[in-house]
């Protein structure tokens, strides 16, 4: 058999669904979970590992391709940094 299909969708990290793991588990099955989650690996995890450094460069990638249309996290890591005197 020389045929088959090809199909695309639409997903992001924080649909539904997108922490789901074979049997069905899902991770984070609420958007609150699943944007905390994405705030606290660039803002926590990934600069306890580095030195304390934001893995957020701000190229605005996310923000283009984020579908839920969220809170811009580039303008969170700001404020923090602003509010908290980290500069």
């Amino acid at each position: 058999m020389k045929s088959g299909s090809r199909e695309r969708a639409w997903d992001g990290c924080l649909l539904d669904g997108f922490a789901k793991v074979a049997g069905g588990h899902d991770f984070r099955k609420n958007r609150a979970d699943r944007f905390r989650h994405r705030l606290y690996r660039k803002g926590k995890y990934v600069p306890a590992k580095i030195g304390g450094e934001i893995a957020c460069v701000g190229c605005g990638r996310c923000i283009d391709a984020c579908l839920p249309d969220i809170a811009n996290p580039v303008n969170v890591y700001n404020r923090l940094v602003d509010d908290l005197g980290l500069e």
